[in-house]
């Protein structure tokens, strides 16, 4: 697991609102989110499949 920056790291991430993110190397998947405006972020679902596009 690593925590990731998405401004810096995703930058397909950038307008969801979100600051901080968990990730789970091995399965690809987010864990957790941390955003300082919880009403902009975007389900961790939606950011799962967001990134399966962008891996695809």
């Amino acid at each position: 697991m690593y925590l990731t920056c998405l401004n810096r790291d995703w930058p397909e991430a950038r307008n969801t609102g979100i600051d901080f993110m968990a990730l789970n190397e091995k399965e690809k998947r987010t864990l957790f989110v941390k955003c300082k405006w919880s009403s902009k972020a975007l389900d961790i679902e939606v950011l799962n499949g967001l990134r399966e596009k962008s891996n695809a």
